[in-house]
């Protein structure tokens, strides 16, 4: 709904009325709706492989249990950095998702105050053909339920999706600093015999990570390339609302 109600508002009247600060400020909204939506598409097609990984990453919580204190402390320091990433996300996602209701908010409060009560939508949307009854109360709630809901969908795939590539990948960078803890060490403890037991695992271990990176590649590849494609569009976009304001 907000997509097309977007590429409306662009195409029958900011174009047309020439107001191209509407169009960019409209198209870059219009590339988040894409942007969540393919994201929500991966989501949905790689959730088995995105439950192995989870999987995978929990696994090795519980084997840490039995390392010892030196090796806890760095699967620690990675869970940690990837407990830092969600919150980053979180604040991120929260901030930008409230700002558009509560600016709708505001500007219906400061109205109210000056004696000039007006309805004021989430988005600066001009729909020709209903412009005269949008603010009619039922017309008005209908609008603002459903942009409030792509607004909270939104910032619901950007804190529980957006993360997930960077923790994946601190975990295994978390298993390889543990490898190297443990070729360091190899050949300082115990026989002969037991380091090369102990290459073994170590190699075992490698094989493993490996395969854990190529699925968190095969998920996510398409997905950045994509991030990539956009933002070429939404920085130049954004810089135009900056220089305009």
């Amino acid at each position: 709904f907000c997509f097309v109600s977007l590429m409306y508002s662009i195409i029958f009247h900011d174009v047309k009325n020439e107001l191209y600060t509407e169009v960019i400020k409209n198209g870059v909204m219009a590339i988040v709706c894409v942007t969540v939506t393919f994201k929500f598409r991966i989501l949905l097609k790689n959730r088995d492989d995105i439950q192995k990984l989870i999987d995978s990453i929990n696994h090795d919580y519980d084997l840490a249990k039995k390392l010892s204190e030196e090796e806890q402390l760095i699967v620690s320091k990675y869970a940690n950095m990837g407990v830092i990433v969600c919150k980053c996300w979180l604040a991120a996602a929260l901030a930008t998702g409230l700002m558009f209701p509560i600016k709708a908010f505001i500007l219906m409060a400061y109205k109210y105050s000056k004696d000039e009560w007006e309805l004021v939508q989430m988005f600066d949307l001009h729909w020709p053909l209903i412009n005269e009854i949008k603010n009619n109360l039922f017309i008005f709630t209908f609008i603002f339920v459903n942009c409030f809901s792509f607004d909270a969908f939104s910032v619901s795939m950007y804190i529980g999706f957006d993360p997930l590539g960077p923790i994946f990948l601190l975990h295994a960078c978390g298993q390889l600093d543990l490898i190297c803890n443990r070729l360091k060490k190899l050949f300082s403890e115990g026989t002969t015999a037991d380091a090369k037991e102990k290459l073994k695992l170590i190699n075992l271990k490698l094989i493993e990570i490996y395969r854990y990176v190529k699925r968190i590649q095969d998920i996510f590849v398409v997905l950045y390339e994509f991030n990539m494609k956009t933002t070429t569009f939404l920085i130049p976009f954004s810089t135009f609302q900056f220089v305009q304001v």
